[in-house]
């Protein structure tokens, strides 16, 4: 966080204050919300860690923050489409193609990439977006990386009725027809 704001800091030329909210455990959206309004501030961006925009992940930050300061004279910013930035593909990029590299060089032709995000229920106008972030950076990171093949997964979802291919039954599929996932 420190990192964060020291950035911040220098490359904007003022001060700028992060404060970290969770989902599932404190510190929650409103407890930040409160400590930056506390501190001063004028303007408020949220950004979710994870650059694939999802309504019930991310996005429910920004529409809770949306919602605290419904009644305040603070700016509210809300960074919904950095996943295709340069500095997030190029980190990805390098760590899938490390990765990648310590497969032997045999195997490297034959072997898959699978990308994976957490599964989500279906529904086709919520998921749109997040299937399509999802897949633009998938391919995006794998041209950074010189990865030929490599297909994009979920994980965490229940059998029916959620976003797939799961990321387990592609392994299976994988492991039986020989193929190096």
């Amino acid at each position: 966080l420190k990192g964060i704001e020291t950035t911040l800091n220098r490359t904007l030329e003022e001060e700028v204050r992060a404060f970290v909210a969770y989902k599932h455990t404190a510190p929650f959206a409103e407890d930040a919300y409160k400590q930056a309004v506390k501190a001063g501030a004028t303007t408020i961006v949220t950004l979710a860690v994870n650059p694939i925009l999802s309504a019930t992940g991310g996005g429910a930050v920004h529409t809770e923050v949306a919602a605290l300061n419904e009644n305040e004279s603070i700016q509210h910013i809300a960074i919904n489409d950095y996943h295709l930035d340069e500095g997030i593909v190029a980190a990805y990029a390098d760590r899938v193609e490390r990765a990648f590299n310590w497969l032997s060089v045999t195997a490297q032709p034959s072997s898959y990439v699978l990308f994976t995000v957490h599964s989500q229920p279906l529904d086709a106008e919520r998921n749109a977006p997040y299937k399509q972030q999802f897949e633009e950076l998938a391919a995006t990171i794998a041209k950074k990386a010189g990865i030929e093949r490599y297909k994009c997964v979920y994980r965490s979802g229940k059998k029916e009725d959620w976003l797939a291919p799961d990321v387990k039954d592609e392994m299976r599929k994988g492991r039986e027809s020989l193929s190096k996932y």
